[in-house]
């Protein structure tokens, strides 16, 4: 990521106050530094969170299949028979 893809991204999710802090930076290298880094920090933290919903999703579905596999299991003629 360069500085002008951080800036536009910063641009557009980033309150008037932070716009204000950028601009008052003095030096433009640690500036661009920080916008960069921030941007970063956003789009892992994004896909962070979309992992996490992923893997919830693939949690729900797999106890939902052990569940109808637990039930088809004390249903089976084999093991009612093992029971009794």
């Amino acid at each position: 990521m360069d500085e002008l893809v951080a800036r536009t991204l910063l641009f557009n999710i980033n309150t008037l106050l932070d716009h204000a802090k950028s601009r008052r930076m003095k030096n433009p290298d640690l500036s661009a530094a920080v916008l960069t880094n921030q941007a970063q920090s956003n789009i892992f933290a994004t896909e962070i969170y979309q992992r996490w919903v992923e893997a919830e999703s693939v949690r729900e579905n797999l106890e939902k299949e052990t569940r109808s596999l637990k039930r088809k299991i004390q249903r089976s003629p084999d093991v009612e028979r093992k029971i009794t």
